[in-house]
């Protein structure tokens, strides 16, 4: 695994395990919308030096597609819906959020995760959240201010 799947991988450990999110729903209706801002650049200088090596490994080069480490949090936690990741220059909640309210709203999806996961030699970033249909008052709704607000913290 690239630096950028272990990273999605653990943080998706960290949210999912010793819970129930995922719990009683299909796979087909579970996914994984992300974003981040730098690709999967670390493992595509990687791969390039070992171009000029003359020596470009397989093992390597699937991660040079950055929804590669949302493919592996698929396969760890049996998400077989829709899964995307977008790339932009900040994490903006607007835009994901929408996007995951209108699969939640239209029945594609009723459980999903959302987030960030950055992985840069410059630093590296990971925010996930768990979003679905409830009834607990307790719970924040789901809005962009609200994600928005978690990822700032």
């Amino acid at each position: 695994m690239d630096n950028l799947a272990k990273l999605g991988f653990l943080a998706a450990e960290f949210l999912l395990t010793d819970t129930d999110l995922l719990a009683g729903t299909a796979p087909e209706r579970r996914g994984i919308v992300a974003a981040n801002a730098t690709s999967s650049l670390d493992a595509d200088l990687r791969y390039q030096a070992q171009v000029v090596q003359q020596r470009p490994s397989p093992a390597l080069f699937v991660y040079t597609l950055p929804n590669i480490a949302l493919g592996e949090i698929c396969i760890r936690h049996g998400i077989k819906g829709e899964n995307m990741l977008f790339v932009a220059a900040n994490y903006e909640a607007a835009p994901q959020v929408s996007y995951l309210d209108s699969l939640l709203a239209a029945g594609t999806l009723t459980t999903a995760l959302g987030g960030w996961l950055d992985f840069s030699t410059r630093g590296y970033r990971a925010f996930l959240y768990a979003v679905g249909a409830s009834t607990d008052p307790a719970l924040p709704a789901f809005s962009p201010d609200n994600v928005q607000q978690l990822f700032s913290t």
